[in-house]
C-alpha cells in the first residue's frame, strides 16, 4: 500500500515513526531551549540563592579555586520502538536523567552545564 497525494498521512502507516521523530526532535529543542535559559538565570546568584531554589546538589567537589554543584535527577527507563513489517517491532530501553552542574567562583555561579535526556524547564 502506498500513499496517494489525497490521502491523510496518518492512513499512511510507514509514515507515522517518522512523523514521530520529527515531532520529538521539535519538541527537544524547544525543551533544551528553555531549560538553557533557566540555566543561564541563575548566572551571577550565589551559591546560597541556588541551594535555596534547588535544594542540596547531589555531589560538590573543588578543582582548580572552583566548585562545581552537581544536580542529578533520574527517573527509571524509557522505550524507544520501532516497527519494521518483516520483523515486528524492535525496542531499546534508555535511562531517563538529567546531570545539571553549575560552577562557582567567590560564592557566585558564573557558569553551567547539562547532560542528559530528559533536561527540562520546571
Amino acid at each position: 500500500m502506498s500513499c496517494t497525494l489525497g490521502q491523510s498521512v496518518y492512513a499512511c502507516w510507514y509514515m507515522r515513526p517518522i512523523l514521530v521523530a520529527l515531532l520529538l526532535v521539535a519538541l527537544g529543542c524547544a525543551t533544551t531551549k528553555k531549560y538553557e535559559r533557566v540555566l543561564q538565570s541563575w548566572v551571577g546568584s550565589t551559591e546560597n540563592q541556588l541551594i535555596a531554589s534547588w535544594g542540596v546538589p547531589t555531589r560538590t567537589y573543588e578543582n582548580g579555586g572552583m566548585k562545581f554543584l552537581e544536580y542529578t535527577r533520574s527517573s527509571g527507563m524509557m522505550m524507544q520502538a520501532n516497527y519494521n513489517p518483516y520483523v515486528g517491532y524492535q525496542g531499546q530501553a534508555h535511562s531517563k536523567y538529567c546531570t545539571t552542574t553549575f560552577t562557582v567562583n567567590n560564592d557566585r555561579i558564573i557558569s553551567w552545564s547539562w547532560q542528559g535526556n530528559t533536561c527540562k524547564s520546571k
